[in-house]
């Protein structure tokens, strides 16, 4: 979260732990149905537990046309 605050990026946290409704919404994002967290989301690609490395390529590809 501190990455993308740093980056003054616009994001919504779900806490999963404190709302089930965000607990399944989370779980649908997997085959398995585990709740895989951290997972964030850019675009349609799910990342769980990303390195600030891989938040600036997928933030960079976003970007592209």
């Amino acid at each position: 979260m501190q990455f993308l605050k740093d980056r003054n990026l616009k994001f919504d946290f779900l806490d999963v732990e404190k709302n089930e409704l965000f607990a399944q919404e989370l779980r649908n994002l997997y085959e398995n149905k585990r709740l895989n967290f951290p997972t964030i989301t850019i675009g349609k690609k799910k990342l769980r537990n990303p390195t600030d490395k891989e938040l600036i390529k997928w933030l960079e590809k976003l970007k592209q046309p």
